[in-house]
């Protein structure tokens, strides 16, 4: 037993020293014409913090762009690895970016795992960003009806868990990475609404498998509870959404050997009402994020540069507040 112990504890710390060793390069700061913010906010007896991206020149009632980090991850972390381009979106576009923090790293999402069983995970996130939303609803004015959440893995699941127990908080939401909880495996007893989703996944994806079953993470060594499959996933989200048309298929191609295949279902669902469902599939990809701050590659797998993730998902959310109703 203590041979199997140490020997778990060598791995880890080995894994750990390569990642330091090969974690995302540093990303040069652009030239921005708002202010990014450091903020806290007090919510369930605690100090939680945030980081908030102002554009300048905010209109009345602009909208509100909540991004949700990846494990062991912070809100600056993820804003860096998104290059900033988010920021620069949101000059362009003008609407506010709020990037939470996780406690530990760690978003408290629908998954069972057995780390939970361990540890005291009853905080309360969901809570926790429908607090900062109202915060910038009431004090920075965004419009309540225009607040829009993409999450990267952990910060995915995160998307759906709010979306579950806060249904009329969100117009469209963008969880990547994801894939639904089985349902044996959920904390969670509803289902997410019908609103306009996102989605995208790495055909190659080593910690959150394709064809659904555990995640994990440092070689199988960390457990993060089971998914559905992708395809699943994508058929119940078609589901909750009165979806039956074909959907719009093209291919994006660069350089690369990894290729990226985007599917659209634009227009009215089964109920005549507006529907709005994207899906990207990396083919060759892994659990990383097209066009970002690459992750190391043995962990995490191939990054594809043939397109800029964050440039699709803001492209989804202005097609979201134009097209759709309200």
């Amino acid at each position: 037993m203590k041979t199997v112990i140490i020997s778990s504890l060598i791995v880890i710390i080995v894994a750990v020293i390569i990642f330091v060793i090969l974690r995302p390069g540093k990303v040069e700061l652009p030239e921005l014409g708002g202010a990014a913010l450091d903020k806290t906010i007090e919510f369930d007896g605690r100090q939680r913090c945030y980081t908030c991206y102002l554009p300048a020149d905010l209109p009345d009632a602009p909208p509100l762009v909540m991004a949700l980090h990846q494990s062991g991850s912070k809100g600056k972390k993820f804003r860096e690895l998104l290059k900033y381009r988010l920021d620069q979106l949101a000059d362009q576009h003008k609407f506010i970016i709020v990037f939470p923090d996780a406690l530990k790293g760690k978003w408290n999402d629908c998954r069972k795992t057995k780390e939970k069983e361990k540890a005291d995970f009853a905080v309360d996130d969901s809570g926790f960003i429908i607090k900062v939303i109202d915060h910038f609803t009431d004090e920075y004015n965004a419009d309540p009806s225009k607040v829009y959440m993409f999450g990267m893995s952990n910060g995915g699941h995160m998307c759906l868990r709010v979306a579950m127990e806060y249904p009329d908080k969100l117009r469209a939401m963008a969880p990547l990475l994801t894939q639904l909880p089985e349902k044996s495996m959920s904390e969670c007893s509803g289902t997410t609404p019908p609103m306009p989703v996102m989605l995208l996944h790495g055909s190659n994806d080593p910690i959150s498998p394709f064809e659904g079953g555990e995640v994990s993470a440092l070689f199988g060594l960390i457990k993060f509870g089971h998914v559905e499959s992708v395809e699943k996933t994508l058929q119940s989200i078609l589901a909750l959404n009165n979806v039956d048309m074909i959907p719009e298929i093209s291919k994006i191609r660069g350089r690369e050997v990894i290729w990226a295949e985007k599917r659209v279902w634009l227009g009215q669902g089964k109920d005549k009402t507006f529907s709005h469902v994207r899906q990207y599939i990396i083919h060759g990809g892994g659990h990383t994020l097209p066009g970002t701050n690459a992750l190391p590659r043995f962990i995490f797998g191939n990054t594809s540069n043939n397109l800029v993730i964050v440039d699709e998902v803001i492209d989804f959310f202005i097609t979201t507040q134009a097209v759709g109703s309200g």
